[in-house]
């Protein structure tokens, strides 16, 4: 096969996550509620539609790297309309359930 490989750009957690798209303290209740605000809050960043970035992370709520474990939750999707990735770091106050592999509460959130 020949051709050009594309060569995707170093991601930082600094370019990921600005100061702008961090919430110190977020206070949810529960797991899907969590989802839906950080994802509200994308979409806002995003200038797409609320549905659009809620949808796609519903879709993949179950997944088990939404909570792989210590305390930390990493919820993803891919979302029509975003073209390169967009992270909000979240700190929840109080710590929730969030279905993690090692069945702690989660009180840090990185949505990607």
């Amino acid at each position: 096969m020949t051709g050009r490989r594309t060569i995707m750009p170093k991601l930082t957690l600094g370019g990921l996550v600005t100061p702008a798209r961090v919430i110190p303290r977020l206070k949810a209740h529960y797991k899907a509620q969590v989802i839906r605000d950080l994802a509200l809050a994308a979409s806002s960043m995003a200038c797409l539609s609320e549905n659009v970035v809620v949808g796609a992370m519903a879709a993949c709520a179950n997944s088990p790297s939404f909570g792989p474990a210590r305390r930390v939750a990493i919820p993803h999707a891919m979302v029509a309309g975003i073209d390169k990735p967009l992270g909000i770091f979240a700190r929840l106050h109080p710590a929730i359930e969030f279905n993690a592999v090692d069945d702690e509460p989660v009180d840090l959130v990185l949505l990607m």
